[in-house]
């Protein structure tokens, strides 16, 4: 099954660069916006930095990369901050991850 997944992947799957403290890493994955209706994205949210942009990502990727929360991912000239990650398992085995994130940036 995890070999089937990894050809998913390879196949059809977004290059991304990982932007770790340790270093960077190229993965193919999935990066989906996700349209968030919750109280809590209903509001404009500032920090010092000016206003947090609105919405989640869905970032789907390999099991074999090495990333935890508060790490960032680079995709076509944007930066995500990765918030949360779980690993989807089949039987024994850890088929791949996923998380949500958030983009860095804003106004």
């Amino acid at each position: 099954m995890r070999k089937m997944v990894e050809k998913i992947f390879r196949r059809y799957g977004s290059v991304m660069t990982l932007l770790a403290a340790d270093g960077e890493e190229e993965f193919r994955g999935f990066l989906q916006h996700v349209n968030s209706r919750s109280r809590q994205r209903v509001r404009a949210e500032w920090t010092v930095l000016g206003e947090v942009p609105d919405g989640v990502y869905v970032l789907i990727l390999p099991a074999g990369v090495q990333i935890v929360a508060g790490d960032r991912v680079a995709l076509v000239q944007e930066v995500y901050m990765v918030h949360q990650l779980e690993n989807v398992v089949y039987g024994d085995e850890v088929l791949y991850q996923w998380g949500l994130c958030v983009k860095e940036g804003g106004a």
